[in-house]
């Protein structure tokens, strides 16, 4: 039975088109479009820049309100609470549906492919909609693994790009409160950001705040615009998501914020999703670590094959010597005590007896023992969960921005701070064998044939095998946090 996967898109990420807005502004809007409400933040906004704490939704009474988004999957369900009548399209076939709580649509079965759903609610204000999240799911084909997340941090300036006035800051709300980690902001000029990776799917989060304007972004040469404007200060939230890409293509993608004027862009992480039909590209990739091919690759090690048969082939050759050499000296032997038994003057001479007083054995030493164990391997950093401690290390005297409020209440559901944390994956290394010291200072040449001959197979033979490297450390990431999912 084939696997899922299932993505989570939050009603505040930036990727959901609202219609006819999706902020109103401060306090309740909900009779002229699609309003944010905060469990744990008082409902409506009552300021600009107000952080947004608790779970979120989106709340309309506006007849023919709407959202819509672009997915790639097999399945798709959308959760809230409709008090209203309300339809759903999918590729423009369209569903039509009573009021009910919790899941208000599902439908599985879908072509593996890009689709476009839209939603409108039949909305008063004796009756309103309240959308909290949609979840896309994909099958996975037999043989595949799960997507793994690799997290790159924004302050990952080894596999990010930056173009244009970008400044590493700190804020303890982002991306929430429990782990603050910096981020990227730009606030004036041209800038853009820029990356290359191999993957089946990629995301991008970052933070949406009073001052949050457009941006687009262009993967493989196609471009998306989307909207981040907002009154709330959302410390952390999906901005851009696609899946269902070739894992064998190297994809480039572009990020532009419409900057200046007033207008701001925070970034916070980049994830790349791999599945084990990903070769990916070897590269330093700093606090994310590096990535290599995955454990099921089917590329030949010329090193593995050809290691052997030469070794095989060179034991061959020192057995055959030291057998002529042994066979030799059986001959040598035999004729020497054949000429002993025809002598008719048998020796006279007595030979003296080994002086053991002032004799030296010289101790043969074996090679120096190798260490079992190699620690400190960087795994894959496909599960990152940065420490505060890191964090503050990574960037010495960058400004720390405070927003007004009276308190900071803690945020709900979030991992508190370095849940996740990987610790050093370590690796076996081959086991190397050793010579035993000689013991007697009368060697005999059979015995030490017979030695050599022994130590020779257990080299050749007796290695323990070099573990295999996991490269996802045995751990599976799921996807990157959504606020308030």
């Amino acid at each position: 039975m084939a696997d899922a996967w299932t993505f989570t898109i939050d009603d505040s990420s930036s990727i959901i088109t609202y219609t006819p807005q999706g902020d109103g502004g401060i306090g309740d809007w909900t009779s002229t479009g699609w309003q944010p409400f905060y469990t744990g933040a008082g409902g409506f906004t009552s300021r600009g820049g107000e952080p947004a704490f608790g779970n979120s939704t989106h709340i309309t009474a506006f007849p023919g309100a709407g959202f819509s988004f672009d997915f790639y999957g097999t399945a798709l369900s959308i959760y809230g609470t409709a008090e209203c009548s309300y339809d759903v399209s999918i590729d423009g076939s369209s569903s039509s549906f009573q009021p009910k709580n919790g899941q208000l649509f599902s439908q599985d079965k879908l072509s593996e492919k890009k689709h476009t759903v839209s939603l409108t609610a039949h909305a008063s204000t004796r009756s309103t909609f309240t959308f909290d999240r949609a979840d896309v799911t994909r099958a996975i084909p037999l043989g595949v693994s799960l997507p793994t997340a690799t997290v790159h941090q924004a302050t990952d300036t080894s596999f990010i790009k930056y173009d244009g006035n970008w400044n590493a800051m700190k804020d303890p709300l982002i991306p929430n409160q429990q782990n603050p980690v910096p981020f990227y902001r730009v606030d004036n000029g041209t800038a853009s950001l820029s990356f290359s990776f191999q993957g089946v799917g990629v995301a991008i989060n970052g933070t949406r705040n009073w001052g949050s304007f457009t941006y687009d972004v262009t993967l493989d040469n196609e471009t998306t615009g989307y909207n981040a404007s907002t009154m709330w200060f959302i410390g952390d939230t999906l901005l851009y998501f696609q899946d269902g890409l070739d894992p064998q293509a190297t994809h480039t993608l572009n990020l532009t914020p419409k900057v200046d004027e007033g207008f701001k862009f925070w970034l916070n992480t980049v994830t790349v999703f791999t599945d084990n039909s990903t070769v990916v590209a070897p590269t330093d990739t700093g606090s994310a670590g590096s990535t290599e091919s995955t454990p099921s690759s089917k590329k030949t090690n010329v090193g593995v094959i050809v290691g052997p048969i030469i070794g095989v082939l060179a034991f061959l050759a020192i057995l055959g010597g030291l057998f002529f050499w042994w066979r030799r000296r059986r001959q040598e032997d035999a004729a020497a005590r054949a000429m002993e038994e025809a002598s008719a003057f048998p020796p006279t001479a007595v030979p003296a007896p080994l002086d053991t007083s002032t004799s030296t054995l010289r101790d043969y030493k074996g090679p120096a023992g190798t260490p079992s164990v190699l620690a400190g391997g960087n795994a894959s950093l496909s599960h990152f969960s940065p420490s505060t401690t890191e964090a503050s290390e990574s960037i010495s005297g960058a400004p720390l921005l405070h927003y007004p409020g009276p308190h900071h209440p803690t945020l709900p559901g979030l991992p508190a701070a370095g849940a996740g944390a990987q610790s050093p994956v370590d690796y076996p290394a081959g086991a190397t064998s050793a010579v035993s010291p000689v013991s007697s200072g009368v060697h005999d040449p059979n015995a030490a044939v017979d030695q050599i001959i022994q130590i020779l197979a257990q080299r050749m033979g007796g290695a323990a095998p070099v573990g295999a490297r996991s490269e996802y450390g045995g751990t599976t990431d799921g996807p990157p946090p959504e606020y308030g999912a």
